[in-house]
């Protein structure tokens, strides 16, 4: 910890450690992901759900909750990927990890429909026809 202090101390931002960050993080690409988004709670296994002002985001797994029907108030996503990145919990403390993240994206025209960034936890959802290459802007 003496050591992002000092750093931080040292510069504002640190654009080597940030990078040595993601070095250090694991990566993981899933497929057949599903992002169901609806108004009121719905009865699913997921992997986020996120509590916006008038609806609920849920990223889900196809493999555990099979082919997932059209409903009535239920928007549906399909043909998705998601990254979840684990880092250290240094990164809560550090200026600009999500930033490089979605920097590199940005620099292979990868569009990041959904974000998720908690503690040292980032979920990141693309379209599937993007996963691999952003995967690989990712893990260098």
């Amino acid at each position: 910890m003496n050591q992002i202090k000092e750093r931080h101390e040292n510069s504002l931002f640190d654009e080597n450690y940030v990078h040595e960050l993601l070095i250090k993080s694991k990566i993981s690409l899933q497929d057949k992901i599903t992002v169901l988004t609806s108004r009121k709670p719905i009865d699913v296994n997921y992997i986020s759900a996120t509590y916006l002002s008038d609806s609920i985001v849920y990223v889900v797994d196809e493999m555990e909750n099979g082919e997932i029907k059209s409903q009535s108030g239920i928007s549906i996503e399909r043909d998705v990927s998601a990254l979840h990145i684990f880092s250290s919990k240094d990164i809560e403390r550090v200026p600009g990890f999500v930033m490089r993240i979605t920097e590199r994206l940005f620099a292979e025209s990868i569009n990041i429909l959904q974000l998720i960034s908690c503690s040292n936890e980032t979920l990141i959802i693309v379209n599937r026809k993007d996963a691999v290459k952003a995967y690989k802007a990712l893990t260098f």
